[in-house]
């Protein structure tokens, strides 16, 4: 009798386990390729919001190093966002110049030890 009630059991959870599985799913994502939606991302381009980066821009901006006028220019103009808070510059080297007019409200904006940096 325990036996019989014990494979009642088991075969009433096995069922269960497979109604639960949803066969609608894309391949790797929900409804989609590789993400939510859509190809690789959650709108269905390379990332949140159809771009390489976040659609809000990153919290943090960091220019630091080597980095030239020009890499800091596509970085900030790939990665600036309503969402980004803070602005740190620190030990460049051959940084003269840094454009933030994107920039609409920040909590700080971090500039010591750049050596060639004349113009913000």
């Amino acid at each position: 009798m325990i036996l019989k009630n014990y494979l009642k059991v088991l075969c009433l959870l096995f069922v269960t386990l497979m109604l639960s599985c949803n066969v609608e799913d894309g391949e790797d994502g929900i409804n989609g390729t590789d993400g939510i939606n859509g190809v690789n991302g959650v709108d269905g381009q390379d990332g949140v919001d159809g771009r390489d980066g976040v659609s809000g821009g990153v919290t943090n901006l960091i220019l630091s190093g080597d980095i030239s006028d020009e890499e800091a220019r596509i970085k900030i103009e790939n990665t600036l966002g309503a969402d980004t808070q803070f602005v740190i510059i620190r030990n460049t080297t051959n940084l003269t110049t840094v454009n933030l007019s994107g920039l609409s409200e920040v909590i700080g904006i971090d500039v010591k030890n750049n050596s060639e940096l004349l113009d913000i």
